[in-house]
Order: structure tokens, then sequence, then C-alpha cells
């Protein structure tokens, strides 16, 4: 999963896209979860929440969605 993140970083994937994700990197669905989770705690990717939904992805790519968030409040 870290490596599939890294390898997408300029991409946020939502939970549910994660989700589906899992099986084709060898994971049950709700492992593929579970992993996003562990890795966010260790730091090792981001998590952010909008809304309702969550989205994890690589620390550049929730960085730059920061970025472009803050770029909209502004507007």
């Amino acid at each position: 999963m870290l490596g599939f993140l890294k390898s997408h970083p300029y991409e946020v994937f939502a939970v549910t896209e994660i989700r589906e994700l899992g099986p084709s990197l060898g994971l049950s669905k709700s492992n593929a979860s579970w992993c996003c989770w562990a890795l966010e705690k260790k730091g090792l990717i981001a998590k952010k929440r909008l809304g309702r939904r969550v989205y994890y992805g690589s620390l550049e790519a929730i960085g730059l969605l920061d970025t472009e968030l803050s770029k909209k409040r502004q507007q």
C-alpha cells in the first residue's frame, strides 16, 4: 500500500477507493483501510477529512490538497 501511494504522489484516494484497490494490491478490503490507518499513524502517509469523507495519500499529495483548499478559501 505504501509503495502504491508513493507511486501516485499527486493523487489522494477516498477510503472507498482504497477498499476497492485492496484486492489488486493483495489485501482484503478491510485490510486495505486498516493498512492506511496504520501508515498514517506512523507518519508515512497523510489523511485529510473533508466533511464526512476521509482521504489518504502521500504526504506530498495531501500537502498539495491543503494548499489548493486554502487558495479556494481565500477567494
